[in-house]
């Protein structure tokens, strides 16, 4: 009965050694699918604050172009502004030049027809 009971030990010590074997193994394999999955998250973490940090750019970036077409906006308006005004002061000068010439002549005019009316009268 006691040899029985040895073999019995002896095949639960053996069966205890390949489970506790076995037990390792799969820790292992545990340990190593757990670092995968470390490497994974820390990867996926890594792109996501880089997705961040992109779209933080871009919308940078966009802030910054609106707000360079709304100076240039201003700066158009401005540019037209004066150059209406400009034109406007070149008409007004060449109408007053026009007015002038114009004066010119008929105070010309109304000398020579005084000179001419004063040579009719002497006839």
């Amino acid at each position: 009965h006691l040899e029985e009971q040895l073999e019995r030990c002896g095949r639960d010590i053996e069966t205890s050694k390949s489970r506790s074997q076995k037990d390792e193994k799969t820790i292992c394999k545990l340990s190593e699918a757990n670092q995968s999955l470390e490497r994974s998250l820390k990867f996926t973490e890594e792109s996501e604050c880089r997705q961040k940090q992109l779209l933080l750019e871009v919308r940078r970036r966009a802030e910054n172009q609106a707000q360079t077409i709304s100076a240039q906006k201003e700066i158009q308006k401005k540019l037209v502004h004066e150059a209406e005004r400009e034109a406007s002061a070149a008409r007004d000068h060449a109408l007053d030049e026009a007015n002038r010439r114009h004066n010119e002549q008929v105070a010309e005019a109304n000398t020579t027809c005084v000179a001419l009316r004063s040579e009719c009268e002497a006839l």
